[in-house]
């Protein structure tokens, strides 16, 4: 995840994600989640696109119980809406 971060977010001159209304069901040692996500990105200059990029977004999550405590087994998003977007971005959709 660490290295998946890194490479995702170099390209950024700045990010933020804030998280709210989480939805967990849990199943013994394994749940589900849904986590909406409000991610604002800050593109460089030089890379053509608009200056700043909004989406609003839902990870779609699997935890999993270990000895340590709970961990994220899985996570995928599913975008609500963007505004910003670069048009690559929105091809690739």
């Amino acid at each position: 995840m660490k290295k998946w971060l890194a490479e995702g977010m170099a390209p950024l001159s700045a990010s933020q994600h804030l998280i709210a209304n989480t939805d967990i069901r849990i199943d013994g040692d394994r749940a589900t989640g849904r986590v909406m996500c409000y991610n604002a990105l800050v593109l460089p200059p030089e890379t053509g696109a608009p200056p700043v990029t909004l989406l609003g977004m839902w990870y779609i999550d699997e935890y999993v119980r270990t000895a340590d405590g709970w961990r994220i087994a899985k996570r995928g998003q599913q975008r609500s809406w963007a505004q910003g977007l670069p048009t690559a971005a929105l091809a690739a959709d």
